[in-house]
């Protein structure tokens, strides 16, 4: 009953029959640890594991697919590519970029980091199990790319085949619509399955379907009946919390309704600083750090206008920031102005309190820091639907990565502070810091292909800001573009679009953009907008780039555009302006009279 309760508090929002709870909490419950891990499996009288318990603090319980296949949508489930489940039966985690031909970003289910997820097929059947390590919320807002589940069971793995070949349960056997994954799987003799086991199954389906329920006629069933009179107590008891944190919830928005609008905006760009912008992503446009940063982290349900505000606009209020040391800009004679650093180290920042979200609470009732940061990172999502990401692979150093990530794989892609996280982890776990010397580290076997450009052996000792700098060095680049829900991940850093003004024929000048693909635009439509935008004639051309590499593809616009050009490819197509390289023609010199 304990556990059962246990279940139901993580899960608020299931709703079970009768039948439904003896199916997934039966009477007779044995736990299993697991050998070198602190997480334990449950298991019914039967021998078939039903929840896995990670033994994590704040970890939910997550469903076995045993368990899924009888009590299916117990927990949120995500439907997977097909080409998808080879990497997952060898081992690996599931990947964002495995969702992109089945959802699109709006339409996928809400989940939270660290909740349960499942992982199934077009057919509805449930072939892997996990925990989020990505929120929805932070999964729309940075596109389909990173790890999306942390598989903890799959078919064919070390439980799976142990229930295989001991449990005589057909809750252990492939259902008919898996059973052609069988020989992919290589699984050992089945044990003998009991058939009683398997008419006593079909009767409590049956049962569920019906929603049938019966009076307690003896003892037990009056045990049980005390336990459910409790089980409504305790939701009439979190119906009523829930009724008062709604209460005041919509205090803080009527309260928040009330601020004037320059309050809203430094608000606003309060919070930017201290849970969005990333000192590594900057410089950026005033416009792009508008529009990526302070408006998603305005409070919700409010309306931001920076022309109702004393500033009127943007460029105004960015130098009173500027003046208040919060951000430095710069603003070139050609073009916006630039964002070029922020100081999210200002005291003003680190004292500021992020707005307060009906954010999931631990066992004690309050809201953990992590839980609160992850509650304020889901805001809403900026509306340009392109984001260009630089992510790395470990390339030379990857023994170093599989040390500390025993499920670590090449092709795996990691941020910058991921990948930073790893290095002091494996050093801390190695206990590489020289005693007495914090900020020096011995170099490890592990280590030296990171630190080959210093000319250090194994045992040297490197400085921890050498070491990261030359870590950094090491890692292979890759450039990630995400547009509307499409993604295109490209070896080194990005690519400029070149645009650039030729004379032809005279005074006549036209205007060729090149490079519209890597940032995954169609020239035809660029040269759709572009004709729209300078009511001048374009068209496509194929420009050929030699025999070993494909033809790209130009824009010409008739006209002298070049730096209205770039202009309009960051306003229609959300460009950066520092991505854009323009050439712009000379004028023909004038003749001199004699």
């Amino acid at each position: 009953r304990r556990f059962r309760e246990r279940f139901l508090r993580e899960r608020q929002d299931l709703e079970f029959s009768q039948a439904e709870s003896d199916a997934l909490f039966p009477k007779t419950m044995v736990q299993a640890k697991l050998s070198n891990s602190r997480a334990s499996v449950y298991l019914d009288g039967a021998g078939v594991p039903l929840f896995l318990d990670l033994g994590l603090q704040r970890s939910k319980l997550v469903p076995t697919i045993f368990n899924l296949w009888m009590v299916p949508e117990t927990i949120v489930t995500i439907t997977m590519d097909e080409g998808v489940l080879a990497p997952l039966l060898r081992g690996a985690d599931f990947m964002a970029a495995g969702l992109k031909s089945h959802y699109a970003l709006e339409s996928l289910p809400h989940f939270a980091l660290g909740d349960p997820i499942a992982l199934q097929l077009s057919n509805g059947r449930c072939v892997a199990v996990g925990t989020a390590k990505l929120s929805s919320g932070r999964l729309m807002r940075d596109g389909l790319h990173g790890k999306l589940v942390e598989i903890h069971q799959v078919l064919g793995d070390h439980l799976f085949v142990n229930a295989w070949e001991t449990s005589p349960s057909p809750r252990c056997s492939l259902p008919e619509d898996l059973a052609h994954l069988q020989p992919a799987l290589g699984l050992p003799p089945r044990a003998e399955v009991c058939e009683e086991e398997t008419d006593e199954l079909r009767d409590v389906l049956e049962e569920a379907n019906k929603e049938v329920s019966t009076a307690p006629e003896d003892a037990e069933a009056a045990e049980e009946e005390s336990a459910a009179a409790a089980e409504a107590a305790a939701e009439e008891e979190q119906a009523k919390e829930a009724a008062k944190a709604k209460d005041i919830a919509e205090a803080v928005q009527r309260q928040e309704a009330k601020v004037s609008m320059d309050d809203l905006l430094r608000m606003s760009f309060m919070q930017a600083l201290r849970v969005s912008v990333d000192p590594e992503e900057l410089p950026m446009p005033a416009s792009s750090f508008y529009s990526m940063h302070v408006l998603p982290s305005r409070p919700r349900d409010t309306i931001l206008d920076i022309k109702k505000t004393s500033w009127k606009k943007l460029t105004k209020f960015l130098k009173q920031m500027e003046k208040e040391k919060f951000v430095t800009t710069k603003t070139p004679p050609k073009g916006d102005m630039q964002v070029y650093s922020a100081n999210t180290q200002h005291p003003k920042v680190l004292a500021f309190d992020v707005y307060k979200r009906m954010a999931a609470t631990n066992q004690t009732g309050t809201a953990t820091k992590e839980e609160t940061e992850e509650s304020e990172r889901e805001q809403e999502q900026s509306e340009k639907g392109f984001s260009l990401t630089t992510v790395y692979q470990a390339g030379k150093i990857f023994d170093l990565f599989k040390a500390v990530r025993p499920e670590a794989a090449r092709a795996d892609l990691y941020s910058a502070k991921e990948a930073a996280a790893l290095l002091w982890k494996y050093v801390d776990e190695q206990g590489l810091t020289v005693e007495g010397r914090k900020q020096c580290v011995s170099v490890s076997d592990l280590l030296l292909p990171a630190v080959r450009s210093l000319q250090l052996k194994a045992g040297d000792e490197c400085e921890k800001k050498a070491l990261a700098r030359a870590f950094a060095d090491t890692l292979t680049k890759f450039t990630l573009v995400c547009r509307d829900g499409s993604t295109q991940l490209h070896k080194g850093a990005p690519q400029p679009v070149a645009v650039k003004e030729e004379r032809r024929g005279g005074n006549k000048y036209v205007t060729g953009v090149q490079g519209l693909e890597y940032y995954t635009v169609k020239p035809e439509a660029a040269a759709k907008k572009l004709r729209a935008v300078f009511a001048a004639s374009t068209t496509v051309n194929e420009v050929p780039m030699g025999k070993s590499k494909p033809a790209r593809s130009e824009v010409i616009i008739q006209g002298k555009v070049g730096a209205r050009t770039a202009d309009a490819l960051e306003e229609h197509f959300g460009i950066p302006k520092q991505h854009i390289s323009v050439a712009l023609g000379k004028a023909k010199p004038s003749k001199k009279r004699r």
